[in-house]
């Protein structure tokens, strides 16, 4: 497998700029009033993965949903403006092992602030292996 580094934004028309407002799901939180909450704020998704709650916004509303979301009670983990792929590609095996290296020594290089990839791997199935 060979690859080559791109210069700085060549591949940004891979993905949209979101802001996403995460809120861990494990609280006593009903989902449905919590998508209702996000709606009526201004979201425009709702999400849950694993063991959160992902609200999804345009990134000039990711302040005011918040804020609305807080004046609620709601508490979020986390809130930031991010890259969200439009199409994914699915890595397996070999290529999943070494892009999961790749990516961690990505992230470990000082000059690096985030990483955005538009990957799709079962990592349940990567811990198997």
């Amino acid at each position: 497998m060979r690859g080559d580094l791109g210069s700085t934004g060549s591949v940004a028309y891979m993905f949209e700029r979101k802001g996403q407002i995460y809120i861990d799901a494990s609280t006593s939180l009903d989902p449905d009033a919590l998508l209702e909450a996000a709606l009526e704020a201004g979201a425009e998704d709702f999400a849950t993965e694993g063991e959160q709650h992902i609200v999804t916004t345009e990134p000039t509303a990711l302040h005011a949903v918040k804020t609305a979301l807080e004046a609620k009670k709601i508490p979020i983990s986390e809130a930031e403006i991010t890259s969200i792929p439009k199409s994914t590609v699915r890595v397996e095996g070999k290529a999943a092992e070494s892009l999961l290296k790749l990516l961690d020594e990505l992230e470990n290089l000082d000059d690096v602030q985030k990483v955005a990839a538009n990957f799709d791997m079962d990592m349940a199935e990567l811990a198997k292996a």
